[in-house]
């Protein structure tokens, strides 16, 4: 961008103008002195003020820094539990999966969610241990719904042959349903520890 001579000539005379009433202004500064007539003790108390409000708000920011990142953590754990039970969804879905895949999956998942959960009891006791047994009962009845093979042959809803497991559509349909529903829980209590 190119700045025509008279453009140039108008700033150069502005800029000339406003240095020239600035040095004006500040000409008579030069004369002024200032004085300071401070007591010792209301010198010391105002440093001591300074340094404790400094203090605690360090301290504040810091333990609300702390605050926030455990929230961030086991917000995270929680996340990876819903994701590992997606991945179980997704197992039981297909036929033909393993069962020992899915048990251990179960066991691997309740083990992890056990941990969570007593980091959440430890962290947060006002979600406290009936918000935590909510959600292990729940766990409980999804694992009996999905791996619970009646021995009445009558009404087969699950197939077992050579730990291939099928379900019947009925009840996948109420697996995949138990899985969602504990989904749901979990993500009702990922939201009640980010409320913290």
């Amino acid at each position: 961008m190119k700045i025509s001579k008279t453009k140039f000539v108008v700033y150069l005379f502005l800029s000339f103008l406003i240095g020239w009433y600035v040095g004006l202004v500040l000409e008579n500064w030069a004369f002024v002195t200032v004085y300071f007539d401070v007591q010792a003790v209301s010198l010391f108390t105002t440093c001591l003020t300074l340094g404790v409000t400094v203090y605690v708000a360090k301290k504040i920011q810091r333990t609300t820094q702390n605050s926030n990142n455990q929230k961030q953590f086991l917000v995270s754990r929680i996340g990876e539990l819903d994701k590992a039970v997606s991945e179980l969804e997704g197992v039981v879905t297909v036929d033909g999966f393993s069962y020992k895949l899915v048990i251990s999956k179960f066991k691997s998942l309740y083990l992890s969610l056990r941990r969570t959960l007593d980091n959440i009891n430890s962290i947060y006791p006002i979600i406290g241990e009936l918000r935590i047994n909510e959600v292990l009962n729940e766990w409980r009845t999804v694992k009996n719904v999905a791996t619970y093979t009646p021995l009445d042959n009558a009404n087969v809803m699950i197939t077992i042959n050579n730990d291939k497991v099928s379900y019947n559509p009925s009840k996948r349909s109420e697996v995949i349903s138990k899985l969602s529903d504990f989904r749901k829980i979990l993500f009702d209590l990922q939201v009640e520890v980010y409320k913290g």
